[in-house]
Parts: structure tokens; C-alpha cells; sequence
């Protein structure tokens, strides 16, 4: 199968990554974020019990000039303030979905730059040894869609473990999430093993650390995953990603990586973007590889730029039938 590449734009928090797709015809340019733990699957909340409408419709989706029709998006006609200074206009679903495709993520801190979403295939350019794959947990239910999801049997903190830690546990991988998120139970007991100074900060299961402590703290977490052998194998977050900086409501104390929220455990880009990651759907599997060593002093720019492969026009809409929900954010002119 031919590849199509596209290069995301990195922000500053090198931590969410984004790029260009278009809708519409004719089409128009938005940036969207790809966020693997998006999928068909839509709920509405209402905590006041008013009336809602949620306006639902389909369009066609092109990408570096192949276009899909009829592909399903959510329309916001009435933005929430807190995401106007956002620089993207939506969100790309791509969980997990059995339509026989494959694509690759290489995203890279801010300061490398370049990120990338290969559609298709590998770009072999990326992979500086052998990849390792792990099986995903498909539903218990039977149904298609699933999120990117991996049994984990250990996490590890600074070569230590506790009896919690050594549970089963089943891990989302979503693109879109740009720390780690676990059930408060695995959060606290993570960080008992590093440092009996973190607190709770607010009501949004952040933690915190005095920041003139924090700078000595050594956070090395890692994940026990089994590969499709039968074997071990483990991703690591290394200990420079544990400081998120100052809280804006006390600048004395920096956030640390992991949120808790009871009945989830997600890892996202802070783990994701020391590796090269590869999403195939096809053999319902997640592969790993740490990409090519690149100088952190690199001064690639992060403009946003395409480079395109040959591409099969058959392949596109095999790969945006996975690609479930577009909240799109419009503007009337």
C-alpha cells in the first residue's frame, strides 16, 4: 500500500500537535488535531436538563488532494471562550476501527519539529531498529470500534514498584491527551514513589509540587506492555517531563504530569513523543520504536509544510472510514 505523509505543526507546549485537512465544497482549510482516543462514539451531557441540539451532518474530507465523501461531523455554532486560544479549529477521530489500514505518528518535541502523521504505511526513515507490536484490547462487548488500548501487567517509578502498580491495567494511547491521566488510586500510589511533598491542587485531579523543589525530583516512569510474541517489553516517560510549570492561580507550585480521573488510565503525547508509534488497524496491534537520535539543538523549522508520496485514491476513504468526528468551529462571513 502507498504512503501519503503529512507534517504537523508543534505548539510550544510540545505536547499537542496539529495539522491541515479540508471540508466542503468548495473545500475549506481547517487545522484540526489527529486524536487517536476519538471515535464514532458521542455522548451529550446536559447538567442543567435544558433543551440541546447538537447539529450532525456529513461532507466530503480531502487530504493532500484525495477526498472522501459522506464522512460524519459534529458542527459548534457556539464556542466555549476557553478554547478561543486554541490555534486549531477541531478534532480528527481516529480510534480504532477493523477497516484494514495502517498509519504512523513521529511526533517530535517542539525544538526538533517536523512531526509527522504518515497515512498508509511506515516511513521507514523514522525506525532506528526493530518495532515492536503489542496486541490492542478489542471490545469486551464484540462491537467494531475500540479505543488504541494495551494490557499493561507493571508500572515502574525510579526502578520501584508497589502492589497496586503491579495489577493488571488497561491503557488508552490517545494522540489528543497531552499527559497522563490514571484513576486517583494509580496516580497517588505513581507518586508515593516520588516525592511525599505532591498534593492534590483545585478540583480537576491536577497534582502539584513546589516549583523550588521540583527541579531536584527524579521521576522516571515506566509501563510494562506484552508484545505480540508473548513477551515483555516497556515504554518509558522520562523524568524531564514531569514539570508542567507553574499553576496560573500560584506560580510558587508547578503541576506535575499525571492527572487523576477515576475509570480512566491514558497515556498521551509526553510518553508518545519519544517514540515512533505505528496505529495498525489491519492486525489490530500498536507498534513502538525510538525514532532516529536528532539533536536537540536542532533548528528545523516547525512551519507547518507537506510532503507528499504517491498515494492510491482507493486508499482515502478506507482510511477515513476510521476517521469518525469533526468538531468543527465556523465562523459566518
Amino acid at each position: 500500500m502507498e504512503q501519503i505523509y503529512r507534517y504537523f505543526e508543534n505548539l510550544i507546549t510540545s505536547l499537542r500537535w496539529f495539522g491541515n485537512i479540508s471540508f466542503g465544497t468548495p473545500p475549506q482549510t481547517l487545522t484540526v488535531v489527529f486524536d487517536t482516543g476519538s471515535g464514532t462514539a458521542v455522548s451529550v451531557f446536559n447538567q442543567d436538563f435544558e433543551n440541546l441540539t447538537v447539529r450532525e451532518c456529513t461532507d466530503t474530507m480531502a487530504i493532500l488532494g484525495l477526498s472522501a465523501p459522506d464522512v460524519p461531523l459534529l458542527l459548534i455554532t457556539d464556542q466555549t471562550e476557553g478554547f478561543d486560544i486554541d490555534p486549531f479549529s477541531g478534532i480528527v477521530g481516529m480510534a480504532f476501527r477493523p477497516n484494514q489500514t495502517i498509519f504512523s505518528l513521529f511526533l517530535t518535541p517542539k525544538i526538533v519539529g517536523n512531526a509527522e502523521l504518515t497515512l498508509g504505511g511506515i516511513d521507514e526513515s523514522k525506525v532506528n531498529g526493530t518495532l515492536i507490536f503489542s496486541p490492542i484490547v478489542l471490545p469486551h462487548d464484540g462491537s467494531d470500534g475500540s479505543l488504541w488500548m494495551l494490557n499493561s501487567s507493571t508500572i515502574i517509578v525510579n526502578n520501584q514498584s508497589s502492589p497496586i502498580l503491579q495489577k493488571p491495567l488497561e491503557i488508552i494511547f490517545d494522540s489528543g491527551t497531552s499527559n497522563l491521566v490514571f484513576d486517583s488510586n494509580i496516580t497517588k500510589a505513581i507518586y508515593q514513589l516520588i516525592s511525599p511533598n505532591i498534593k492534590p491542587h483545585g478540583t480537576l485531579g491536577a497534582f502539584g509540587l513546589p516549583c523550588s523543589e521540583i527541579g531536584s525530583v527524579v521521576a522516571d516512569i515506566s509501563f510494562t506492555f506484552t508484545n505480540i510474541s508473548g513477551n515483555p517489553f516497556v515504554l518509558s516517560v522520562p523524568s524531564e517531563e514531569f514539570n508542567l510549570g507553574p499553576f496560573d492561580d500560584d506560580p510558587t507550585t508547578c503541576q506535575t504530569l499525571i492527572n487523576a480521573l477515576d475509570g480512566f488510565n491514558i497515556i498521551g503525547g509526553s510518553l508518545l513523543k519519544h517514540y515512533y508509534s505505528v496505529w495498525d488497524v489491519d492486525h489490530a496491534q500498536l507498534g513502538f520504536v525510538i525514532p532516529p537520535d536528532q539533536p536537540l539543538t536542532s533548528t528545523t523549522s516547525n512551519t507547518t509544510g507537506v510532503s507528499a508520496a504517491p498515494a492510491s485514491g482507493a486508499y482515502l476513504p478506507t482510511l477515513l472510514s476510521i476517521v469518525a468526528v469533526l468538531l468543527l468551529s465556523m465562523t459566518v462571513v
